[in-house]
């Protein structure tokens, strides 16, 4: 399989689908998509709109309900499974911007590391 990392470092629909092809040529089956990190929420949600709204690296930088969609379909088309991954309860510093509540005072400063401050 491969891993890529979209909520370190962005990748376009077009660059994803490229990737796929390219797993595809090689017979690699699983692809693990890392969608959530400290540094962007780059996932869509119904529920929870506001995380990739707020919390993603900006307005060009985030995917649509209709691209996660589109991606997953085109890899089973080519007998790659993708796997998602949430970071839960670590890696949400992404998350303060829309929900400051569920952090503690120190880690709520753009320079806190979250739970590995003192």
């Amino acid at each position: 399989g491969l891993l890529i990392d979209s909520g370190r470092h962005f990748l376009n629909v077009k660059t994803i689908k490229a990737m796929i092809d390219s797993m595809a040529y090689v017979k690699l089956n699983v692809l693990h998509w890392h969608l959530t990190e400290d540094q962007s929420f780059s996932m869509p949600s119904w529920q929870f709109p506001e995380l990739s709204l707020n919390g993603s690296f900006s307005a060009k930088e985030r995917y649509s309900h209709y691209d996660i969609k589109d991606i997953v379909q085109y890899a089973k088309l080519r007998g790659i499974r993708v796997i998602p991954e949430f970071d839960m309860p670590g890696h949400t510093s992404s998350w303060r911007n829309s929900h400051p509540e569920i952090f503690a005072t120190g880690c709520l400063d753009p320079d806190s590391r979250g739970a590995f401050d003192p």
